[in-house]
């Protein structure tokens, strides 16, 4: 019991360690109303959700975000505002030269357990929508007493200890379920 203890909170550990400096390359998007808005990479960082965004529309077209652009949880619908944006201007319409343009929206970080956020550019007509955007999966160990719940990153490896495998039963495989909730 003891030593399931320790690999449950040295678990915990990595999990939370990683937290602060996670990075997503080309997160997974359920749904988007828009092929001008691409999420290149996210950064989860202990005092911002950085979003790497590229914009892209034929040239001399413009594009406009607002400063009223939200990240929001859709399990609890909590929400997490905009706190700047890097190389771009917000709340005007702005023509991209080159037809693509790359710059960074900075959000307030976002909770542990979230594992999807929705994009939402606001609530006008034609404001930019993606839904869904995997954050992190869960990795259950069905087969540890109790199971072992760890968040994970898509993409992120996940090492566990040779010495923590030997305790299973040689007549049971480790069984791994991996979910996006």
């Amino acid at each position: 019991m003891k030593r399931q203890i320790a690999i449950v909170l040295f678990l915990m550990g990595i999990c939370l360690s990683s937290y602060a400096q996670t990075v997503i390359n080309y997160p997974t998007v359920s749904r988007s109303n828009t092929r001008i808005v691409e999420i290149t990479k996210i950064e989860l960082l202990k005092d911002a959700t950085v979003l790497h965004i590229t914009a892209t529309n034929p040239p001399n077209l413009w594009v406009s975000f607002s400063s009223k652009t939200i990240l929001r949880d859709p399990k609890t619908s909590r929400t997490y505002e905009l706190l700047k944006c890097d190389g771009y201007p917000l709340d005007k319409e702005h023509y991209m030269s080159k037809g693509r343009q790359e710059f960074k929206m900075y959000f307030a970080p976002l909770d542990a357990n979230v594992s999807k956020v929705d994009f939402i550019e606001g609530n006008q007509s034609g404001a930019f929508r993606l839904s869904g955007i995997v954050i992190r999966n869960t990795i259950v160990m069905d087969n540890l007493e109790p199971a072992i719940h760890i968040s994970a990153s898509p993409g992120e490896t996940i090492v566990i200890p040779a010495k923590t495998l030997r305790k299973f039963k040689k007549d049971k495989d480790l069984i791994i379920r991996i979910t996006d909730r």
